[in-house]
């Protein structure tokens, strides 16, 4: 069943390479272990697409499972550039964790990357 859902994506991209069911598929090919396509998918759908942000987490994480080091600095310096621009998402996330039990210590983390990223 698995294997019809990637033909048929495939089928979908061939016919629309722009299509965003490139990060579905990507997924379906995780789940098979088929990470150095996956890892093709998620380059060639994030070039049409570079604002879909799980994708590149997807592929961050592909990249590592594959061990491909000097992409994974290229990668994880976009997230970077990303993530420092928004510094009240850390802040966010900071009041979020304070509220649970025990992650007073991530809650401190949050805050400091917040203050970190902050101009």
């Amino acid at each position: 069943m698995i294997q019809a859902k990637i033909k048929w994506y495939k089928e979908v991209l061939e016919l629309d390479p722009g299509s965003k069911v490139f990060f579905p598929l990507a997924r379906l090919l995780v789940k098979e272990r088929d990470l150095i396509e996956a890892v093709s998918v998620l380059k060639a759908g994030l070039e049409r697409h570079p604002e879909h942000f799980e994708a590149r987490l997807l592929l961050l994480n592909c990249l590592e499972r594959v061990e491909d080091f000097d992409q994974i600095n290229t990668e994880l310096g976009t997230l970077g550039e990303i993530l420092k621009r928004y510094p009240n998402f850390w802040k966010i996330w900071a009041g979020l964790l304070a509220a649970e039990p025990g992650s007073q210590d991530a809650a401190l983390a949050m805050t400091f990357l917040a203050a970190a990223f902050e101009e």
